[in-house]
């Protein structure tokens, strides 16, 4: 055979082949030497046919030395291991479970081997999303570990970022904190500022503070790892990227988006040049950067970048998967805001689609959906539809939520709104009465959503007639929003305008005795609204004038919360 070009795993190969020809597979050289070549070939990115070798070794040893020879329960924790690492995970747990109870029969709870196979069955636990399996894991390892090997060790240093961890994973943030702290503290002092595991240290103890919301703090924790790892492995190196991630997240949760743009744009061009544009990374900041820039107002540019997100995950991860989930509702927002509603309602219906698939069509994010698409739809003269999902939102929300419910109350006026517009008033009545009631109730008369409320009710009553209840329901936004908002708001201008029109509307037929100077007074405060004057003529149909939009915020752009839905759209007289 020749070994030209062959190099070291075509040497090690060969090798593995003769020993096992000349002296049987169970010979103890050719378990080294196939132990070797599977530990290569894993190094190398080939964890299929080194799981098969240390298999092998794994069956040998246990025939020749037995199952519960340390030998053995060597080449079993190398095999759970690298299963573990090709996603076979019930088979690592298996292997994992039984080394374990092993190793503890043969060498003792605290001994190292032992509390190795341990964490590594703990890690493997969490990363199964068997958190509450985990913890008594990495607190018996723990524990073990500050008493045999002392508080400042290595491993026990790993351990209590390991326990901090989980902590964090578990919603147990204030538990994990103090631990973070000691670990960090521990690796300075025996390690080093610029250890790459005090680096690490930094940057867990930051992303801790920053969910905590001490955001000062992590903003100098991130700097000092920043810079750190920028000197140790360079700046285009992944892990020194991912810090500046962070660090950009927190300059854009302070305010600081002048610092957070730049750092946004270095770490995405750092991650397209050493990853690729599909990189999962590289589309992670790509939409954390596009959603920066749409606050900011930079829309166009903000467009492009989820464009290429949305595309980006599609390829890589799928259409249900749910990052491109959350990248297809950031586009459609986005789309949406820039008021090109027939690209954006596609990737609703898409989003309604799958939600109700995944989630079910009672959950809170698919009514959501389906809420934002329904304001849509109206948007877009599609009022069938647009009623038909207003109705079926209405149903589950009433059902889950209850009569009173903000999110229902919302519902309640959307759906008035949408029977409003469509001229249908005496459906619309009940509902807008029923909204405003449970809003002066739960929000008190001056919120903004009960004074919505009453300058819509008014509008509809004053279409149907109802001048004085109307002209009532007018005064009260009006003196509300005049208070609240100020009197130049667009809000007030509206419910001036609408009462204006009212006051005019009496004049003319003759139904009130307001004198020359009340009616001036009304109109003398309207500010222009588009459409004609037409003295003398009948108010026309209510029309819809703008929507606002109602998003729940959420602390990581690139988090998960779908919350988009539309408020009570406003409702403005029409100018007589």
């Amino acid at each position: 055979l020749s070994l030209e070009g062959a190099g070291t795993l075509g040497v090690c190969r060969l090798r593995a082949r003769v020993l096992e020809g000349r002296l049987g597979q169970d010979h103890p050289f050719t378990w080294a030497t196939k132990d070797s070549l599977a530990s290569m070939l894993r190094s190398a990115g080939q964890p299929d046919e080194a799981a098969e070798l240390f298999g092998e070794v794994l069956e040998s040893r246990r025939i020749v030395l037995g199952s519960s020879h340390t030998d053995t329960l060597r080449s079993a924790a190398k095999l759970a291991s690298t299963e573990r690492e090709v996603g076979r995970l019930q088979e690592a747990e298996a292997l994992y479970r039984d080394t374990l109870a092993k190793f503890r029969e043969a060498l003792g709870f605290a001994h190292p081997e032992t509390l190795g196979i341990a964490e590594s069955l703990a890690q493997l636990l969490r990363d199964q999303g068997m958190l509450d399996k985990a913890e008594p894991l990495y607190r018996e390892v723990l524990r073990d570990r500050r008493a045999a090997l002392g508080n400042l060790h290595v491993d026990t240093l790993r351990s209590l970022s390991h326990m901090a961890y989980l902590l964090r994973a578990m919603g147990r943030e204030q538990e994990a904190l103090p631990l973070c702290r000691e670990a960090l503290a521990g690796r300075r002092a025996t390690l080093g500022r610029r250890h790459l595991d005090t680096l690490l240290s930094l940057n867990n103890l930051a992303t801790l503070q920053h969910i905590l919301g001490e955001k000062q703090e992590a903003e100098h924790l991130y700097e000092e790892a920043l810079t750190g790892f920028r000197q140790r492995l360079g700046p285009a190196h992944p892990d020194t990227l991912r810090i500046g991630c962070n660090l950009a997240a927190v300059f854009r949760d302070i305010g600081r988006w002048e610092k957070a743009q730049p750092l946004y744009r270095e770490v995405l061009a750092g991650r397209r040049q050493a990853l690729g544009d599909g990189h999962l990374d590289t589309l992670s900041c790509m939409r954390n950067l596009a959603s920066l820039l749409g606050a900011l107002g930079e829309l166009e540019e903000a467009l492009e970048l989820h464009q290429e997100a949305f595309a980006g995950y599609s390829e890589a991860l799928g259409i249900e998967h749910a990052e491109t989930v959350e990248s297809m509702w950031q586009l459609a927002a986005l789309l949406r805001t820039l008021g090109r509603t027939e690209e954006a309602l596609p990737l609703y219906e898409e989003l309604l689609r799958s939600s109700r698939i995944r989630l079910g069509p009672a959950s809170p994010e698919t009514l959501r959906i389906a809420s934002t698409l329904a304001n849509l739809l109206q948007a877009y003269d599609l009022a069938d539809e647009a009623e038909v999902l207003h109705r079926e939102v209405l149903t589950h929300r009433r059902k889950v939520l209850g009569d009173t419910h903000p999110e229902t109350l919302l519902t309640i006026s959307n759906l008035a709104t949408c029977l409003h517009i469509r001229g249908r008033l005496d459906e619309a009545e009940p509902l807008y009465r029923e909204a405003l009631a449970s809003r002066r109730k739960r929000l008190g008369g001056l919120h903004a959503d009960t004074l919505r409320n009453a300058n819509k009710l008014a509008t509809l009553l004053h279409a149907r007639g109802f001048l004085e209840e109307a002209e009532e329901l007018y005064r009260e936004a009006l003196q509300g929003r005049s208070r609240i908002m100020g009197e130049t708001h667009p809000d007030t201008a509206r419910t001036r305008h609408n009462l204006a029109v009212l006051l005019e509307a009496k004049a003319l037929q003759g139904e009130h005795a307001c004198s020359d100077s009340d009616t001036d007074e009304a109109l003398g405060r309207l500010l222009p609204l588009p459409g004609p004057r037409l003295a003398g003529s009948i108010p026309q149909e209510p029309r819809l004038a703008h929507s606002d939009v109602d998003t729940d915020g959420s602390p990581h752009v690139q988090s998960r919360g779908m919350v988009d839905d539309f408020v009570d759209a406003e409702v403005i007289s029409q100018q007589i």
